[in-house]
């Protein structure tokens, strides 16, 4: 069919059932419809997106108008929220999403910021601004203010509850699934473990298949120590060869828990084939290698690892700390110090590296050495939690169960929510010694 024929049945506005056929047939998708109509004292421009295959339309908006002069201006518009729709909808529709927007409300300006923010996240970018938009454009919009959240309680702890505050205004008007989220979202910023994974699992059951929500459940379960239903749960991630790197960073983390090794590094290395680079997958990588005894290997790894850290501008004392974290995991103490070390002589007063060469000392039956760095960590203007549980172990040892409780207390009223915490008062309150009296 020649072009002319083709330009002249898009144009004509009464275009019947066998000439959308015929522009279906010629490859043409879709046809946008628009009027102009002139009312008693505005104008009214409308515009339609219609599928040639099947003759319906996919989307519709309006724009009014009080002189002929601004129907360009109101054009522009309109053709505006057309090119979002096709951006989210069809040319990059994201199943991952499907449930995290609500087809009656939806702008899609917002949407396609909401969409730009989670490609960002998927290359390891930080996706704040893009959030953030969303939201101006639509205030109501639940789900960019949830994923806001989780780096705010890291970043802003003020700023997350201002936005969790937001959250229940619009909870009246939110759907099941929605709800279940603004209520993750205040057990998020309550470090309520066990009430992240409530209401994940109940978030699922009306999302089925998101492996959002499924892979941050398998966090939750990893921290909560659920090592193997964590990556019983992960399985549809990892079945799919899903794109969120870190995905395959938590499976390594489970197996090593499960002293699965070699299993770990199997998922690691099938990670490297992903497009974007996650520096957590190489650090871990390095440390096993090291305990395989692939010195080479580890070398390697964990060199890339510190490439990509300072392109990115992490402080090398976290790093340093990461490793000495994963080094740790695996049992392999002498390194775990030799690292937490090199962290410990850029900040020697930090009490988060205090309390892990304490931790550190106190996994290789070294009590005292152990209690001295828990004693310095406490002394800081931030003690980290940690220190007082690794203390309260070491009394415990000592048979001094009054200053152990006294430590585990200070512990507990830190950290609450985690495995050792559960686990703690679960021991203690087994004990008669209730812990948050």
């Amino acid at each position: 069919m020649n072009s002319e024929r083709i330009d002249e049945l898009i144009k004509n506005k009464n275009a019947t059932s066998s000439s959308y056929k015929i522009l279906s047939d010629a490859g043409i998708t879709f046809v946008i419809r628009g009027s102009i109509i002139e009312l008693a004292d505005n104008y009214r421009i409308d515009v339609k997106l219609i599928n040639t295959s099947d003759k319906l339309p996919l989307y519709s908006s309006f724009e009014n108008v009080e002189d002929i002069s601004q129907l360009g201006k109101a054009v522009g518009i309109l053709a505006k929220r057309v090119r979002d729709f096709i951006y989210v909808k069809v040319l990059h529709y994201d199943s991952d999403l499907r449930n995290w927007w609500t087809e009656e409300s939806i702008n899609y300006e917002a949407l396609k910021k909401f969409q730009l923010a989670k490609d960002q996240i998927f290359r390891m970018i930080p996706a704040d601004n893009y959030l953030m938009e969303a939201i101006k454009l639509d205030s109501t919009f639940v789900s960019p203010r949830i994923w806001l959240i989780p780096k705010l309680v890291r970043t802003n702890p003020e700023e997350a509850k201002k936005q969790y505050a937001v959250l229940k205004t619009l909870f009246a008007n939110a759907n099941p699934f929605e709800r279940e989220m603004i209520d993750y979202a205040g057990a998020f910023i309550k470090k309520d473990l066990l009430g992240q994974a409530y209401h994940l699992r109940n978030a699922i059951d009306y999302s089925p298949g998101d492996l959002i929500l499924i892979y941050n459940l398998a966090d939750v379960l990893k921290s909560l120590c659920n090592y193997q239903e964590a990556l019983e749960t992960l399985q549809p991630c990892l079945k799919i060869k899903w794109g969120f790197p870190p995905t395959y960073g938590l499976a390594a983390a489970c197996y090593i828990k499960l002293n699965k090794i070699n299993e770990a590094k199997n998922i690691l290395v099938e990670s490297l084939s992903l497009p974007t680079r996650y520096i957590n997958n190489f650090a871990l990588l390095s440390v096993i290698y090291w305990r395989l005894g692939e010195l080479e290997n580890s070398k390697k790894y964990e060199n890339l690892a510190l490439g990509y850290f300072s392109e990115l501008k992490v402080p090398i004392e976290n790093v340093y700390k990461l490793l000495s974290d994963f080094y740790s995991d695996l049992g392999l103490y002498d390194k775990a110090l030799e690292k937490i070390n090199e962290s410990i002589k850029i900040k020697p007063d930090e009490s988060l590296f205090l309390a892990r060469k304490a931790e550190i000392f106190f996994r290789k039956g070294d009590y005292v050495e152990s209690k001295i760095e828990c004693l310095k960590a406490i002394k800081s203007s931030e003690p980290a939690p940690r220190a007082y549980l690794v203390l309260g172990q070491i009394y415990d040892k000592e048979g001094n169960s009054k200053l152990a409780i006294e430590n585990y207390k200070s512990f507990y009223a830190a950290d609450s929510f985690s495995c050792d915490a559960v686990k703690l008062k679960q021991r203690l309150n087994s004990k008669s010694a209730v812990i948050n009296n």
